[in-house]
């Protein structure tokens, strides 16, 4: 008695299953991570079909929010927000298939919004 045979259908078998173990690694949605040298996240996000989808958010070196946004199929999408250091909110802004859209505001660090400027289609409107 063998122990071992060959079995072509055994290579066939692990073949198939490696092409779809590739094609959900690939061109899944997945969640991707970066880390800065400290253990702190740097980014944490969505890939789907290789580009930005879903909800993003990067991070200073203290943990703290640096940006955050939406994308849509690679494109930003919806609220952006970016942030001082210290956790208020810097700017803020809505983006429409990766085109502002309406208000941008700016704020100071004791977060007073000290200019609103209005966009369409990525052109500046109004100051």
């Amino acid at each position: 008695m063998k122990l071992f045979s060959y079995n072509s259908k055994h290579k066939i078998i692990v073949g198939i299953l490696i092409i779809f173990w590739a094609a959900y690694h690939f061109a899944g949605k997945r969640n991707t991570t970066a880390y800065y040298e400290n253990g702190m996240p740097m980014y944490k996000g969505e890939l789907k079909n290789g580009k930005n989808d879903g909800h993003w958010v990067w991070y200073y070196k203290n943990g703290k929010k640096k940006m955050e946004g939406n994308f849509k199929n690679g494109a930003r999408d919806g609220n952006w927000y970016t942030y001082f250091s210290n956790g208020n909110i810097s700017t803020e802004c809505v983006y429409l298939n990766d085109q502002l859209n309406g208000n941008y505001l700016i704020r100071n660090e004791n977060n007073e919004t000290i200019k609103i400027l209005t966009y369409k289609k990525d052109e500046l409107v109004l100051k």
